[in-house]
């Protein structure tokens, strides 16, 4: 029997009672700036795609707009989520249990992967969000899929693009969807990232945001490493975003990006993070 883990950022991130999760997401894509309805009227060919991982009051109308994609298209069997390791040692990991969330129980694929594909470290999972706030936007949408948590913390690019090549061996790409979770800059005194005196948190992380956007959108996994670090761009899943990007290689996709602001656009203050849905469909 394979074991479950159980969920952590419930009723922190997102509410801990079925009900009232459920009525949660569906006010994301009804807030002001969400999409409006989870499935859009265009049948989609969505492949992968960038969402950000904050409590569904700050992300959660930005990473509506994603899976409006993914609630759209017409079928896919897998859902590989790469996650941020926002406290683990460089590397690329799984986790090889079933997860739950207050909408249910959730399949892991790796049974039916190679198991060395990466190595699998369940306590780096214990202590991560990235990865479970994703889960109950798809169980949302529906119920027959399976998933593929990946953790991501090497800054390696080497190391990334042999991961990709492995991942992508690992799985039908025809029958399965990518999300590279990140969130975009931190800044503010919250973050140890002082904004320049001329701009607010929030003009400082539109900025600084638009740069790796671009490189996202242009399809360039190193160059949007580099872009990060020349920058100080302090966004924490640029290395799963990077593999991602590394996976969808040389496919015929159209990117786009259906969203962006921060998060002191929803709260103001000193302090900004930034928020992006980008979405990669099949052409």
């Amino acid at each position: 029997m394979t074991e479950k883990r159980s969920p952590i950022a419930s009723g922190r991130f997102y509410p801990s009672e079925k009900n009232s999760l459920k009525k949660k997401i569906e006010n994301c894509f009804e807030h002001e700036r969400g999409p409006g309805k989870p499935v859009g009227k265009e049948k989609s060919s969505f492949l992968a795609g960038v969402v950000p991982h904050a409590g569904y009051d700050f992300s959660g109308p930005c990473a509506a707009h994603v899976y409006q994609k993914i609630g759209s298209k017409r079928e896919f069997e897998n859902a590989v989520v790469l996650g941020t390791l926002h406290s683990a040692a460089g590397g690329i990991f799984l986790d090889d249990r079933d997860y739950v969330t207050p909408l249910g129980d959730i399949e892991n694929v790796f049974k039916n992967t190679e198991k060395d594909v990466f190595p699998v470290e369940r306590d780096y999972f214990n202590r991560e969000h990235s990865i479970e706030v994703q889960l109950p936007f798809l169980q949302y949408l529906r119920d027959d899929f399976s998933f593929l948590p990946v953790g991501v913390s090497s800054t390696d690019f080497g190391d990334l693009k042999k991961g990709a090549e492995k991942l992508a061996k690992s799985l039908d790409m025809d029958k399965t969807i990518f999300i590279a979770s990140s969130d975009l800059t931190h800044c503010g005194m919250r973050y140890g990232q002082a904004p320049p005196k001329n701009m607010s948190a929030g003009e400082f992380a539109r900025e600084q945001d638009e740069k790796a956007i671009k490189r996202v959108l242009a399809r360039e996994p190193e160059k949007l490493l580099e872009t990060v670090k020349k920058h100080d761009i302090t966004m924490c899943g640029a290395h799963a975003v990077a593999m991602m990007l590394q996976i969808i290689g040389d496919r015929e996709v159209t990117g786009e990006l259906l969203c962006h602001y921060t998060s002191s656009d929803i709260t103001g203050g000193g302090d900004a993070v930034g928020y992006a849905g980008i979405s990669f469909q099949e052409t």
